[in-house]
């Protein structure tokens, strides 16, 4: 397991966020953390990456961990992009080579031109500024990413492309344990689902038993698709196939609703209407 909590409470402004939890994450997998505010997740990853100490238990890790803050000005302080992609392999001792060759290397990884290494990273659109700090954290290889909200504050065409990039990193062998409010993104991208609440014990589900094995789920609020596929399958009192995207999922609903019937969703009810 890449990540293994033992026996570990958490506490942060007297709120605890952990009691006595034991929990793994799987290695080479996607794990969203999800859950209402307040529950505790940035504290849950900070207090792996130990930038706050736990009460008690132990936190193992198999692995070299990477952190992404939520905000990308976070991890910038050089005046160059350069500057600031060269600053780790400096501090690794790397030779101007392997940096050099590096620095390529993850450039290609996250989509952006060696154009702007003269550049002053404040400069750079908020689609580049979280590239540029993926970047940032692909130079320091680590095997096990945690990212605080990675796609906060994109537009959809920049959260797709991060998206992408860190499904591609994550398939080339590699952890991601990411906090989202993001649903839709947690079923098409995620393996498993950790799900964080106010005064309760974390559980860890699969993807597709989180989304489709319970209707509810405290502090959770379902895309109105999914919220539509548990209510079809309720009238229709019979299972219906899964998916992983939600143009998948629709057109199931499509062809499991009987012809000349529509429906329409409200907060706990399916209509349906014949023509």
């Amino acid at each position: 397991m890449a990540i293994t909590l033992k026996n570990v409470t958490l506490e942060r402004s007297s709120h605890v966020i952990l009691r006595d939890a034991s929990f793994q994450f799987s290695d080479n997998k996607w794990t969203a953390i999800v859950g209402e505010n307040g529950a505790g997740k940035s504290t849950l990853l900070q207090a792996i990456q130990q930038f706050i100490p736990i009460q008690q238990g132990h936190i193992h890790i198999d692995g070299k961990i990477g952190f992404l803050f939520q905000h990308a000005d976070q991890q910038f302080f050089e005046s160059t992009v350069e500057k600031e992609l060269r600053f780790a392999p400096r501090h690794f001792g790397w030779s101007r080579e392997k940096t050099d060759a590096k620095i390529a290397e993850v450039l290609n990884l996250v989509q952006l031109d060696a154009s702007i290494l003269p550049m002053l990273p404040y400069q750079l659109s908020g689609g580049q500024k979280k590239r540029l700090a993926l970047a940032l954290v692909f130079m320091m290889e680590p095997t096990i990413l945690l990212a605080d909200e990675p796609t906060a504050g994109l537009d959809p065409v920049q959260r797709a492309l991060v998206l992408s990039i860190l499904k591609k990193w994550q398939q080339q062998g590699h952890t991601i344990i990411a906090i989202t409010h993001e649903l839709t993104d947690v079923l098409t991208f995620a393996d498993d689902v950790l799900l964080m609440a106010k005064d309760e014990a974390p559980q860890l589900f699969e993807t597709e038993q989180f989304f489709f094995e319970v209707p509810k789920r405290k502090g959770v609020y379902f895309p109105p698709p999914i919220a539509m596929f548990h209510l079809i399958e309720q009238r229709l009192q019979s299972p219906l196939p899964r998916a992983r995207s939600m143009p998948a999922l629709i057109q199931i609903m499509k062809e499991a609703i009987p012809n000349g019937t529509s429906y329409s969703i409200c907060s706990t009810h399916v209509h349906s209407t014949s023509s």
